[in-house]
């Protein structure tokens, strides 16, 4: 049996209030102990995960495209600025896995940004295109059942792709390296003072964060 873990399901928008119950349900199934967050602004987000256990994944049920993640429309969060609130705190253990459960949370350039800005995380998975509640709900599903069971990442996104009949991806810090050095050596800013508010630089999607490169 897999040794138990911990998720972080991360709500942050009404569309996922159907579903909720069943990706709990699933994460428990592999021995997955979830804790259920609704987002409601960076500051009171970063004070809970300094306060909360370390989680070993990451559900992230939100809308999204190639730029960052939304709950509404005037709830908008960039990839850097994401990476962020979630890399300065204790809440993500070693190796985490991010889980993009939105639309576009597959794409290259969002995985690139977190995982650059964020040593933490080892995995940032999506789809690649939109996606509905009940394929996100399949998608999770058929991920974390082949995950648990050590399963290889190519192997998985393919599975995955099939089972939802649209394209998922997988990117992993070591499949990355050479895109997050060379990210890293170019952009070097001071990391912002939290819990104040994020405010975005001309470079907000390059940021890499200083004491963590």
């Amino acid at each position: 049996m897999p040794t138990p873990q911990k998720m972080l399901f991360l709500k942050m928008t009404s569309d996922y209030d159907a579903i909720t119950p069943h990706i709990t349900s699933i994460a428990n199934i592999y021995d997955i102990k979830t804790t259920v967050y609704e987002y409601k602004s960076p500051d009171e987000f970063f004070e809970f995960l300094e306060s909360a256990e370390k989680f070993d994944y990451m559900y992230v049920a939100a809308h999204g495209n190639q730029d960052g993640l939304a709950g509404g429309t005037d709830n908008f969060i960039r990839w850097a600025d994401f990476a962020m609130e979630i890399c300065q705190s204790p809440g993500l253990g070693e190796n985490s896995v991010i889980y993009l459960g939105c639309c576009y949370g597959g794409l290259r350039r969002g995985a690139l940004i977190l995982l650059s800005n964020c040593p933490t995380i080892h995995h940032v998975c999506g789809s690649q295109c939109k996606i509905d509640s009940r394929d996100a709900l399949l998608a999770f599903h058929t991920f974390i059942s082949h995950h648990r069971n050590d399963v290889e990442s190519e192997t998985i996104k393919g599975i995955v792709a099939k089972s939802i009949g649209k394209g998922f991806d997988i990117f992993s810090r070591y499949n990355m390296d050479v895109e997050i050095a060379q990210i890293s050596s170019m952009y070097f800013i001071e990391p912002p003072v939290l819990p104040e508010h994020f405010y975005p630089t001309d470079d907000a999607d390059l940021v890499i964060l200083k004491n963590l490169a």
